[in-house]
């Protein structure tokens, strides 16, 4: 298993179905990028899980904000924001996986068997 790790930056998408939303894009040249993602068979993103709080304000309002995460978690599948997904087994994962060697030799041997 060859395995790339690298750092992201914080980037402005503009979609015409949805408003600008912040992405996680790899830290790279933007054709750097293209080149490494067409290479790869699997681009995962590890992180934290945020956690949420709603806090109520004034005049009844209810506000949600992420206050951080507990736990590590590997995504496999693209989501809003953030640069994920794989094709042949890699495509076949489960979407959030533990940050953990066990889990996701686990997932990937299950993915192979279907």
């Amino acid at each position: 298993t060859v395995i790339l790790i690298g750092h992201v930056k914080v980037k402005l998408t503009n979609s015409p179905l949805v408003d600008p939303y912040d992405s996680f894009v790899v830290d790279l040249q933007d054709r750097a990028a293209a080149l490494l993602y067409r290479w790869v068979d699997a681009a995962l993103f590890a992180g934290r899980k945020p956690t949420t709080k709603k806090i109520e304000g004034k005049f009844q309002s209810v506000t949600t904000h992420a206050i951080g995460g507990d736990r590590s978690i590997l995504f496999t599948s693209p989501r809003a924001g953030i640069p994920a997904g794989g094709r042949g087994v890699y495509g076949r994962l489960p979407g959030e996986l533990p940050l953990e060697w066990v889990a996701y030799a686990d997932a990937i041997a299950a993915a192979s068997n279907k």
